[in-house]
């Protein structure tokens, strides 16, 4: 509105004798001017603030190792790097623990420094801003709180690792997919919600271990994930319970893009993206802090959905949205993730071997201001000889 009254106040002003009317009358008519002018539209950046990455990949054995990170991550020019770890990482092993208990203990002790090694890894190739998000347990790290933790066993923990790793983070999220949050152990599979009351408890627990922590870091609502049933009517819900939002709406909009792929209409796959852009606070910006389209052994339509997903507002058929990165609402989208190195679940930009898919081109292109020509994007003389990196990748089992 600012930006529209400006521009109408110089059209006013640049009509023959204007300068003889009364002030106020200019700005009369530079006011309804600037009320009939069309409506802004924003894009998210074309850059690699915009357009980055969010990724968890990691080599046990060797966390510095860092594949997914190499050199077609750094390509990529990922501004924001975004990854997850317990929200009990620092818990000890009680006294007297268990040999279980101490197993716990040190697999969390292990995603500790792993997250470390990916940080740095990160900065390393690029990287200037860090988001952390705080997610669940599953059995492997599961310590005295459980899953669903009371919240004074929650706010210590916390503050354990916003302590640990404030140095090191620009941005925290709470809670990765609280609607699709583990709730119990993994023989029974037991996914659920985090109640809305102890979200909200949890949401003030970290405000307070950002406060004494890392007061310049920024907070993230909760990460919704957009793919259970009344998704929208949890995220309403947790409003109504008084809930936080942040400095920044956080969403994960793999149902948005899965719609795309499967019916390519933007229309119907966008609604539950402004049916969220209008449950969040005004004025809050919105990140998909974690996206992507599934391979499903078809490359191109793999890429045709991520291309969706970046589509600027140029690459709409009117002033209206049409994708993602086209809302005025959404600010920057972070890709999850970069290699496929899992059985289960594949929205990889580069296969295993780390050769470049056509997906990896397009998210490549629009973080260079959408151009596939850009010498990033090209493919290396490696992988033009049908090698990713080097001869002699991957390196062999064992």
């Amino acid at each position: 509105m600012v930006a529209a009254a400006r521009w109408a106040l110089s059209i006013v002003s640049s009509v023959p004798g204007a300068s003889a009317l009364p002030l106020r009358l200019l700005f009369a008519v530079a006011l309804v001017l600037a009320l009939a002018a069309p409506p802004a539209t924003a894009d998210v950046p074309r850059d690699g603030s915009g357009f980055a990455i969010a990724d968890d990949e990691t080599d046990w054995e060797n966390p510095a190792a860092a594949v997914n990170l190499g050199a077609q991550f750094e390509r990529l020019r990922p501004a924001v790097y975004r990854l997850q770890i317990p929200w009990n990482a620092l818990e000890p092993a009680p006294l007297g623990a268990s040999a279980g208990e101490l197993e716990r203990a040190s697999n969390r002790s292990a995603w500790r420094w792993r997250t470390h090694a990916l940080i740095d890894a990160a900065r390393a190739r690029g990287a200037t801003e860090i988001v952390l998000t705080l997610r669940a347990n599953n059995d492997s790290t599961v310590g005295r709180g459980g899953y669903v933790p009371p919240v004074a066993v929650h706010a210590a923990e916390v503050a354990r690792v916003v302590a640990d790793f404030a140095p090191k983070v620009d941005a925290w999220g709470v809670a990765n997919e609280p609607n699709l949050w583990q709730v119990g152990d993994d023989a029974h599979r037991d996914i659920g919600r985090i109640p809305t009351a102890a979200l909200v408890t949890y949401q003030d627990n970290l405000a307070a271990a950002l406060a004494a922590h890392d007061p310049s870091a920024l907070r993230t609502s909760p990460d919704f994930n957009d793919e259970t049933r009344d998704w929208l009517g949890y995220v309403r819900a947790y409003s109504r319970a008084g809930g936080d939002w942040g400095d920044v709406a956080a969403l994960h909009p793999y149902g948005a893009v899965a719609s795309y792929a499967a019916t390519g209409d933007p229309v119907a796959a966008l609604r539950g993206i402004e049916d969220y852009a209008r449950a969040v606070p005004p004025g809050l910006d919105i990140w998909a802090t974690e996206v992507g389209a599934h391979h499903t052994g078809d490359p191109a339509r793999q890429a045709a959905a991520v291309d969706w997903l970046a589509t600027g507002q140029d690459g709409c058929a009117s002033t209206a949205p049409c994708s993602p990165a086209s809302h005025d609402r959404f600010t920057r989208i972070l890709y999850y993730h970069v290699r496929d190195h899992s059985d289960s679940w594949d929205t990889a930009l580069v296969e295993s071997d780390l050769t470049p898919r056509p997906a990896w081109t397009v998210w490549c292109a629009a973080a260079h201001g959408d151009r596939p020509d850009h010498p990033d994007c090209r493919p290396t003389a490696f992988e033009r000889a049908g090698s990713p990196v080097a001869p002699g990748w991957p390196p062999p089992a064992g």
